[in-house]
């Protein structure tokens, strides 16, 4: 019975950590005359790129129009990269003396943040 615990709970953060790996998030802000700006943060540089094509995308198709990306800012906003090497060292210490899951915190959903600017214009 308690093997099986085990492997449900590491098949439900297997599962959890998956998921978030791929999370984004995305706000779409109005401008001028079809212009926007899709601000997008995410865990992985990719991901935020991607996220906010997709968003972008949606937008301007909604009215029937194709997507024109005009300008495109990457900034990376997580830890420093011994912060972050200490803080896994001590997971790893943390998970080899713990009984319960201990979370790797050394990434964020909001390590990178990428600002789109982008025209939804008529549809050729």
């Amino acid at each position: 019975m308690q093997k099986s615990k085990i492997l449900f709970s590491l098949t439900g953060i297997a599962a959890a950590l998956l998921l978030s790996g791929c999370a984004a998030n995305v706000t779409i802000i109005p401008g001028k005359a079809n212009q926007y700006t899709a601000v997008a943060t995410a865990a992985e540089e990719n991901d935020a790129n991607e996220a906010s094509i997709k968003k972008a995308t949606k937008v301007c198709a909604d009215q029937g129009k194709r997507l024109q990306v005009t300008s495109r800012t990457t900034k990376y906003q997580g830890l420093e990269k011994s912060q972050k090497e200490l803080i896994s060292a001590a997971t790893t210490v943390a998970r080899a003396f713990s009984k319960k899951y201990v979370a790797d915190t050394s990434t964020s959903v909001d390590d990178y943040k990428v600002e789109m600017n982008f025209e939804c214009v008529t549809a050729k």
